[in-house]
């Protein structure tokens, strides 16, 4: 809701729709056509696209704002995650008939004292590389926010912050409008 907050701030006499499809804990693999995560008993990617195509005709899709990527940081994962946030990128666009849609990801969460190992690093690096690869990108940094104790996951006052670092993203994408 910050991010909204945030765009309405900044652009009064708008209207800003947000489309939930979160999927806590889903590796990028769940993310395609037909993938299912057991975790949440869903399939993300099949919601998320039907949720957009319903929410679509009474709006104009602005935006994907995107935070995933702790599921992969593993050895056996995460080299090969780049070419497939790559590839789910396009397929979004591609999918919603949205070729330049802004995609917007955000840091995984770099909380003083807890450790990253070379496949979290491999994660963020794909995270940090992706505006130099992939047109209409932004990536946003998780820098001085905290976890709500369980190192994982933003506190409540970081996940607001996180959503106003999205907002100041996406503004890049509509400053010239």
């Amino acid at each position: 809701r910050s991010f909204a907050a945030q765009v309405l701030d900044a652009t009064p006499g708008i209207t800003v729709g947000l489309i939930p499809a979160a999927a806590g804990g889903s590796p990028i693999d769940t993310w395609t056509p037909g993938g299912y995560h057991d975790q949440t008993k869903s399939h993300p990617w099949d919601d998320a696209v039907a949720r957009a195509r319903v929410a679509m005709p009474a709006g104009t899709l602005k935006a994907i704002l995107w935070h995933q990527g702790e599921s992969d940081a593993t050895p056996a994962l995460a080299p090969a995650y780049e070419a497939k946030l790559h590839a789910l990128i396009a397929r979004f666009r591609d999918t919603l008939g949205a070729p330049d849609v802004p995609f917007i990801i955000g840091q995984l969460g770099r909380f003083e004292g807890v450790a990253w190992d070379d496949a979290r690093r491999t994660v963020d690096a794909a995270h940090r590389a992706l505006p130099g690869k992939v047109r209409r990108t932004a990536f946003v940094s998780s820098d001085g926010l905290v976890h709500g104790g369980d190192k994982v996951h933003f506190d409540t006052a970081s996940l607001r912050e996180l959503g106003r670092r999205y907002a100041i993203a996406y503004a890049t994408f509509t400053a010239h409008r």
